[in-house]
């Protein structure tokens, strides 16, 4: 993942693999753990420590099956683009949270840094995202979002 390429086609993480969940069995108590979880990522500033902890009686095979589920259930591969807004150049973060999504079976977009937030709108709407996640270490949310 580049800092200064902002290709979208580019910068897909990549396009998880779909399973036709045959051989799944999927803990569905669990998973709905494990998707709570993730939710309240998506509805309060959260640290990668933070998010580690919340997931951390989970496996990624546990992870990888609740994102599965949840894919199935949207009928399509989850799709999570991870923004960094602002002035703000500390990139590490986002790439961590970008790789950790990828790898529990997310579909991934990054755009790198420096971006406006209307060019995180646009680029949500134009991946058709279901989820957005902005990485800020400088506080410039205050302003900018």
């Amino acid at each position: 993942m580049s800092d200064t390429d902002n290709d979208t086609d580019d910068n897909v993480v990549n396009d998880a693999d779909d399973n036709d969940g045959s051989s799944r069995d999927v803990d569905p108590l669990k998973a709905r753990a494990i998707i709570e979880a993730l939710l309240i990522t998506a509805s309060e500033p959260v640290t990668p420590g933070r998010l580690t902890n919340l997931l951390s009686g989970y496996n990624g095979r546990d992870i990888r099956e609740a994102v599965d589920m949840v894919s199935d259930q949207l009928g399509r591969r989850l799709k999570f683009l991870v923004g960094k807004p602002g002035l703000d150049g500390h990139s590490n973060g986002a790439e961590q949270i970008a790789i950790a999504a990828r790898d529990a079976g997310m579909e991934v977009v990054y755009q790198g840094i420096r971006l406006t937030p209307e060019e995180i709108v646009s680029a949500a709407i134009e991946e058709d995202v279901h989820v957005v996640g902005l990485s800020l270490l400088s506080g410039s949310h205050m302003e900018l979002v």
